[in-house]
């Protein structure tokens, strides 16, 4: 059987956790940056209104490719064996890009909401496509853990995509045409950078043509289905409260909470970042049962994920309303008590994100779906209760208690399920 393709890379080629970390960040520094600069582009040259629009675009495409992915970079990126080749994966992941397109359509078509934004839906999933394909290339380059390559790939379609909104925002003043332009532009990214260096990683251009064989597929699927479940409920989640919110304000309290809520979206990408960064190693340790050198590194992981968040908080409370004037405009400026509880979830939810990190080491993935119903539900009705009354700040709140629920449930899982087994090992 074919194997995964991957040459063993050169000591040089192979970077340290540190140089991987240093990488990883930048990268996701700069294209979180972009993409809240694009949320800044709507504010300014537009209003909160088109803020709101796209923010529901997010929120309807945003599930169907989380669970069309099926989670399938992080499968790849923590498959030491090399079970499968390049090739099945990227196979695997355009028949559920396709597929997560087509429905993002049919939401669209079905939508009630105020004219153009179906159009809105459609350009956010064929942008969400490129950005799914770009993903796959991206646990590639994780799994040799050149990070760099990851780096230079999201710095590259993170600015290109903020030119192009800005330009088609300022032209048209329309979020459709942004989003679309946004997506062309990452489209020759994908070809011009992600497919090359992906060829030369793996030896030649034909290793790149897609597999669609059944029965690698349908083992893939076996696999990575439980992540895909899980990062379904995870983006659900995340997007709960923005459907509240949509259905109660509209589309400006939509916006005023996508605004602020994209601050910590954006850390969240910088934590992300430290997570999968160190997710090979994690993966390593754990199959070696080196139980103390895991378990220290989890505990710095964590530790570091609630010290940045809580830094954000404090930035929060001691100059919340001059920020958002300057990030966005007066508007949003209103909401900073709101904004201080967005941050103070964010804190809660850096540390949880990176205990996930953990759990997916240890290659736990049935194991997570009961949790993220458990933090979905818990976020439903925590919405359900406290938005309808409280609004944008009840919102804010909701996302404090779904963090919580999260930190809870993946505490006990990472102590129940991925270190218990290793007591006694390698300590």
């Amino acid at each position: 059987m074919e194997k995964l393709g991957v040459a063993q890379a050169p000591l040089a080629l192979v970077g340290s956790l540190r140089g991987n970390f240093t990488w990883t960040l930048l990268g996701n520094l700069a294209y979180a940056g972009c993409q809240w600069g694009i949320l800044v582009a709507f504010a300014k040259f537009g209003d909160a209104r088109m803020v709101g629009e796209f923010g529901l675009g997010l929120a309807i495409t945003g599930p169907m490719f989380m669970f069309a992915n099926l989670n399938l970079g992080s499968v790849l990126a923590t498959d030491p064996a090399g079970a499968s080749a390049f090739r099945d994966y990227l196979g695997a992941r355009l028949l559920t890009t396709a597929a997560a397109f087509l429905s993002s359509c049919v939401a669209a078509l079905a939508t009630r909401s105020a004219p153009g934004v179906p159009a809105v839906i459609i350009s956010v999933g064929a942008m969400k496509a490129v950005e799914s394909l770009s993903d796959i290339f991206h646990g590639l380059f994780q799994r040799q853990e050149t990070m760099d390559r990851i780096a230079k790939s999201m710095t590259l379609r993170g600015a290109c995509s903020l030119g192009a909104v800005v330009l088609a925002v300022h032209i048209s003043g329309s979020v459709a045409a942004a989003a679309t332009a946004a997506a062309c532009v990452s489209t020759l990214v994908l070809f011009g950078f992600d497919s090359p260096k992906a060829a030369a990683l793996l030896g030649g251009v034909d290793r790149l043509f897609p597999r669609f064989g059944a029965r690698q597929l349908l083992t893939m699927i076996r696999v990575s289905l439980p992540l895909g479940i899980v990062t379904l409920l995870i983006s659900l989640t995340t997007n709960i409260p923005r459907y509240f919110l949509e259905h109660v304000g509209g589309s400006r309290a939509l916006g005023i909470f996508v605004g602020m809520a994209y601050i910590v979206t954006a850390s969240t990408t910088v934590v992300g970042a430290i997570g999968r960064a160190a997710l090979p190693r994690m993966a390593n340790l754990h199959a070696a049962g080196q139980a103390l050198a895991f378990r220290r590194l989890v505990r710095k992981l964590v530790l570091y994920g609630f010290a940045f968040g809580a830094g954000g908080l404090l930035i929060a409370l001691a100059a919340g309303r001059p920020l958002l004037r300057f990030l966005y405009t007066a508007e949003y400026a209103d909401y900073a008590p709101a904004f201080a509880v967005v941050m103070l979830s964010g804190a809660v939810g850096h540390a949880a994100s990176l205990l996930g990190y953990a759990v997916t080491a240890g290659r736990r993935f049935v194991a997570q779906v009961p949790l993220w119903i458990a933090v979905a539900l818990a976020t439903a009705v925590s919405s359900a209760l406290l938005i309808p009354r409280f609004g944008v700040t009840g919102g804010a709140w909701a996302l404090v208690a779904s963090a919580a629920m999260q930190f809870a449930s993946y505490a006990l899982l990472y102590a129940t399920r991925v270190v218990r087994p290793l007591r006694g090992a390698g300590s």
